[in-house]
């Protein structure tokens, strides 16, 4: 069980938005009485965070702040849900780290959470350490895209992801400079790098994700976080594959 620096964040500011009374009944729910210090709302939830994170092994301070988000969630209103920008990005944030927001309650996304924030973080090292800074860049914008709910946008950001990563791979592991990645796809199975089966997928994913964001069309939070997951997968499979 974990919760990411960017779902603590999204948390952070939703309990801001209390008074400051309610944030000091919380710190003493919490058993952290005095702890939420601070000149004003934001600075004591932040303290508040702190000292819990503080009070715990980590695994349980992450239970705890999970537990929080899903109170702060399930006490808000249907309106406030839709239409509140704090509260929606919370939730986004929730569902890359793996775990749903479904009626009232929160819920991990499968058997065992995805943790989508650890790889994210884990694949971005490895790009960087591999020089596709290009490939990078996209990769964070479809990110914090999703996070935004600019579902379209992650969308057109993760094909321009695979794009630059397909192309620079087969520059990097075949010495061949193409601008197509169906080429490029093409070249390191005639070539021995991809297998036919991890060639087929591929290419079949990447024909799947022209459409709703990238070309003409429109898509949907589910739709986003499909291929902000299998698009993850992917590279950080391919970023590891020796030969």
């Amino acid at each position: 069980m974990s919760i990411s620096p960017k779902t603590k964040a999204a948390l952070i500011r939703v309990i801001a938005q209390q008074g400051h009374s309610d944030i000091s009944l919380l710190a003493i729910e919490l058993g952290l009485d005095g702890k939420a210090v601070g000149s004003n709302r934001l600075d004591r939830t932040i303290a508040l965070v702190h000292a819990l994170e503080e009070s715990q092994v980590p695994e349980d301070a992450a239970a705890l702040l999970l537990d929080l988000a899903a109170a702060q969630l399930s006490s808000a209103r249907e309106w406030q849900l839709e239409n509140d920008a704090r509260l929606q990005a919370l939730v986004r944030n929730l569902a890359v780290d793996g775990y749903a927001f479904e009626d009232g309650k929160l819920l991990p996304a499968s058997p065992a959470p995805i943790a989508l924030q650890e790889a994210i973080s884990v694949l971005e090292q490895d790009l960087e350490a591999l020089g596709l800074g290009v490939a990078l860049n996209h990769y964070q914008q479809a990110v914090d895209n999703y996070i935004n709910g600019n579902w379209e946008a992650a969308n057109g950001q993760v094909r321009s992801f695979l794009e630059d990563l397909f192309i620079s791979l087969c520059q990097l592991h075949r010495n061949k400079a193409l601008d197509d990645p169906g080429a490029a796809l093409q070249h390191l199975y005639n070539t021995g790098w991809l297998d036919k089966g991890e060639y087929n997928h591929y290419r079949h994913f990447w024909d799947d994700i022209q459409d709703n964001g990238p070309h003409h069309g429109l898509s949907s939070d589910d739709e986003g976080l499909f291929r902000l997951h299998y698009a993850t997968a992917v590279a950080r499979y391919l970023v590891s594959k020796e030969g």
